[in-house]
């Protein structure tokens, strides 16, 4: 009998498993910080700026498609 292999099979019983994906603790927490950033970002200057910006985007890649 191997009592190496039984004594190193409880051990590796006994030991957490590794985690696979995200928690939903982890989702709730990404989630909130997108709000913060979102809220952050439509009530500075900031967010003129972004809708500026990919406004130009369209602008110029609706001129560019051949009629």
């Amino acid at each position: 009998m191997n009592f190496g292999h039984i004594a190193f099979r409880r051990h590796q019983a006994s030991m957490p498993k590794r985690q696979k994906g995200a928690s939903s603790l982890e989702y709730i927490m990404l989630a909130a910080v997108l709000v913060a950033i979102l809220v952050v970002v439509s009530k500075t200057d900031l967010g003129g700026q972004v809708a500026g910006f990919f406004s130009d985007i369209f602008s110029f890649a609706t001129d560019q498609v051949p009629e």
